[in-house]
C-alpha cells in the first residue's frame, strides 16, 4: 500500500483501534517501560477525506464505483483484453494483481500480459511497447516516471487502448479524454491515523526521528508531508528531532544506524511506507533497541506483521485496502471497455493493524489468508 515511487509506493493502505500503548520512560521498578493512557492525548479527525489526485481532482470514494447486472451480461458478451503494466514488485503489487485478474476472469475480460519494470522506467516503456503488440483494450499501470512515460502511455492511447492508473498519471494527461480514471489509497488519511496511532502509543510525548523518501513522487510526497505536519500541529509534546532522506529503498537501515546512533534518546522512527521501513526495523534490532524505539509507517509487510503481533516495535500501521484497490481497478477497466465513464480519482478504504487485529486485518487489506508466520506470531 503497499509500494508506490519513482520508485513507487504502495501502496500502500489502514485501520481504527484503540491501542494498547507502552512508553518508553522508566517505571517505578526501574524495568524500563512504563504503562502510558491516551485519555490526555489529542483524538484527531481521521476520517476526514481531503486526499485529491495528482492534477487537484477531487476524491469519490472506490466504493461508488459499481457495475450493474446489465453491464456485466454485456461484458460477458464480449472478447476484451487486458494487461497489466507494474511499477515495482512487493506485497502490493502481488495482492492487487491477484485481485484485479480475479474480478476480470470473473467479468469475462481475459488477462493477455502482465509485466514488472523493477523500478526501472525505462524497461517499464519497453514493457508497454511490448505489450502494445498484443493490443489490449484496456492497460492497467503506474507510471515509474510521469515525465518520460508519457510519450508511450500517449501511443497506447493513439492505438485505441483504454488506461486505468493506479495513484499517478502521466504528464499532460487529462481525465475522459486520455485516460478513464486514477485509483488510489486514501493517502492523508493514511497518515493522519499513522500519526494519531504514533501519539496514542508514546502518550502524547517523544522524540521522533523522520525517514523521509528523497524523491518527487506524488503518494510518498503526501505521506511524510501529511504525518509531518499531523505531528507538528496536532500533537505538541512530539519533538521531531531529526530528518534523513533516503533514494534507495534497500538501504534505508544504513540511514536509521546513523539516525539512531547519532540520537540515541529517540523515542520513535517513521519511515514514508512499509518495504524501506524493514531496514529501520533491522536497524533498531541491531542496536537491541526493539520495543525500546516504536516503528512508524503506513502500509503492512509480513515481517512488518510478525514484529507488530509479537508487540515489537511495530506498534500499529494505517493500511490502505488493496483489495478495494484491485476490484475498483478491474471495474474502471470494464466500465471503459463498454465505453462508460468513470470519476476522474477515487479512493480506498483505510484500516488500523494493531496487536489486537493482525490477522484479520491482514485478510481484510489484502483478500487472502494472513501467512503462517504471522498466525504463529499472534497466537502467542
Amino acid at each position: 500500500m503497499r509500494q508506490y515511487f519513482r520508485l513507487a509506493a504502495a501502496t500502500l493502505g489502514s485501520v481504527a483501534v484503540v491501542l494498547l500503548g507502552v512508553g518508553c520512560g522508566s517505571d517505578e521498578e526501574g524495568t524500563g517501560t512504563a504503562s502510558v493512557t491516551t485519555a490526555d492525548v489529542p483524538q484527531i479527525d481521521v476520517e476526514l477525506n481531503d486526499t485529491s489526485g495528482p492534477n487537484g481532482e477531487k476524491a469519490t470514494p472506490a466504493s461508488d464505483v459499481q457495475l450493474t447486472s446489465k453491464q456485466k451480461e454485456e461484458l460477458k458478451a464480449g472478447d476484451y483484453t487486458a494487461a497489466l503494466v507494474w511499477h515495482v514488485p512487493g506485497l502490493f503489487t502481488d495482492a492487487a494483481t491477484k485481485g484485479i485478474k480475479s474480478r476480470l476472469k470473473e467479468l469475462g475480460i481475459e488477462v493477455v500480459a502482465e509485466t514488472q519494470a523493477e523500478g526501472d522506467p525505462a524497461k517499464q516503456q519497453s514493457d508497454l511497447e511490448t505489450v502494445l503488440a498484443l493490443h489490449p483494450d484496456v492497460i492497467i499501470s503506474i507510471p515509474l516516471d510521469p515525465v518520460s512515460a508519457a510519450k508511450p502511455f500517449r501511443q497506447a492511447v493513439q492505438q485505441g487502448a483504454k488506461l486505468v492508473f493506479l495513484s499517478n498519471i502521466p504528464e499532460g494527461f487529462k481525465h475522459g479524454k486520455d485516460y478513464v480514471g486514477i485509483v488510489s489509497s486514501d493517502v492523508r488519511q493514511m497518515a493522519r491515523r499513522e500519526a494519531q496511532l504514533l501519539a496514542d502509543h508514546l502518550g502524547g510525548e517523544g522524540k521522533l526521528g523522520l525517514i523521509t523518501y528523497d524523491a518527487d513522487f506524488f503518494i510518498t510526497d503526501q505521506w511524510d508531508e501529511i504525518y509531518r505536519e499531523t505531528i507538528e500541529k496536532q500533537f505538541p509534546g512530539i519533538e521531531i528531532v531529526a530528518e534523513k532522506g533516503f533514494t534507495d529503498p534497500a538501504k534505508t537501515e544504513e540511514v536509521a544506524t546513523a539516525m539512531l546512533s547519532e540520537n540515541p534518546d529517540l523515542d520513535a522512527l517513521w519511515v514514508t511506507w512499509s518495504e524501506p521501513a524493514e531496514g529501520a526495523l533491522a536497524a533498531i534490532r541491531a542496536q537491541g533497541r526493539e520495543g525500546e524505539v516504536a516503528l512508524s509507517t503506513v502500509g503492512m509487510t509480513e515481517s512488518l506483521a510478525v514484529d507488530l503481533a509479537d508487540e515489537g516495535s511495530v506498534f500499529g500501521v494505517a493500511v490502505d485496502l488493496s483489495s478495494e484497490v484491485a476490484r475498483t481497478m478491474a471495474d474502471e477497466a470494464a466500465l471503459a471497455v463498454l465505453g462508460q465513464s468513470a470519476p476522474a480519482f477515487a479512493t480506498a478504504g483505510v484500516v488500523e493493524v494493531t496487536p489486537e487485529n493482525v490477522v484479520e486485518g491482514w485478510e481484510e487489506v489484502y483478500g487472502f489468508e494472513a501467512p503462517k508466520a504471522v498466525v504463529e506470531a499472534a497466537a502467542g
